[in-house]
């Protein structure tokens, strides 16, 4: 599915806004896809746990998750823009607001 995906994206008009939810982007070298820049959204490890413990996930199926993953600080590092999600659902709106004004301006 990942084959049909990319070429499906890369057939777009260059001016097209494409949005993928991707955990492993930059494993899958998807990264090279984003023109305009990465969005990387971080939290703390202990609220990633948290988080997926919430969705019934064991131990081992959240230690396999994050050993498959770069580190979200490294995510952060190499994205272009970034999402801090710590605090509200609120603020994540703001926070969004705030990188689509800098794409645009920047278009």
């Amino acid at each position: 599915i990942h084959g049909e995906i990319r070429a499906r994206i890369q057939k777009l008009p260059q001016d097209s806004v494409v949005i993928l939810d991707a955990a492993l982007l930059y494993e899958t070298g998807w990264d090279s896809l984003a023109t305009d820049g990465v969005i990387a959204v971080w939290t703390d490890l202990q609220q990633q746990k948290k988080r997926l413990q919430e969705r019934g996930w064991d131990e081992q199926q959240i230690a396999g998750r994050i050993a498959a993953q770069i580190s979200a600080d490294e995510k952060l590092a190499r994205a272009k823009y970034g999402l801090i999600n710590t605090t509200t659902v609120e603020d994540l709106y703001k926070q969004c607001a705030i990188i689509v004004e800098t794409i645009e301006h920047n278009k």
